[in-house]
């Protein structure tokens, strides 16, 4: 039995796209559901930049918390645009009636001119520097739709409860 890390790894290699997922129930304490802290938060090079002003780290925060709660409240799969412009989509893990866990799958540009302008918007409101994040947008996973980000968060969550 491959544990969730190497299901992780694996579907992660050679792309750019980004998996992390939030525990709420210790869900993933299990030596086959344990992952790496690089899968726990968002590790990436952009949005640690988006996170570089203390106003870049608030805004990032709220927009998990908000969806963190919509997951938690709707416990259906939704996705949708970071205000950097960045897509990611949520998965929450049901177990005994319950969200469990958060699956998230994102680091994708499906717009770049949308991206662009959000990533001009928010970083004049949030003193994060505008040309280090348009730079780095070209190391995020371009994607025509979401559907493949919705089909590996589905197919983690599906492992995730297999596993435990």
């Amino acid at each position: 039995m491959q544990t969730l890390q190497f299901l992780i790894n694996e579907l992660t290699y050679g792309r750019n796209f980004h998996i992390s997922i939030l525990d709420l129930t210790g869900i993933l304490d299990t030596p086959t559901t344990k992952i790496e802290i690089k899968n726990v938060v968002h590790s990436k090079t952009y949005c640690d930049i988006a996170k570089s002003t203390p106003k870049g780290y608030a805004t990032c925060l709220h927009c998990k918390m908000l969806a963190n709660t919509k997951a938690t409240k709707y416990k259906e799969p939704f996705g949708g645009h970071c205000l950097y412009g960045l897509y990611e989509i949520s998965v929450p893990v049901i177990a005994d009636g319950s969200v469990a866990a958060i699956v998230y799958v994102g680091h994708a540009v499906i717009d770049e001119e949308m991206a662009i302008e959000r990533i001009k918007k928010t970083c004049k409101k949030t003193k994060v520097e505008e040309k280090k994040l348009l730079l780095e947008l070209k190391n995020c996973e371009y994607l025509d739709s979401p559907d493949e980000l919705f089909g590996i968060g589905e197919l983690i969550s599906d492992y995730i409860l297999w596993l435990y």
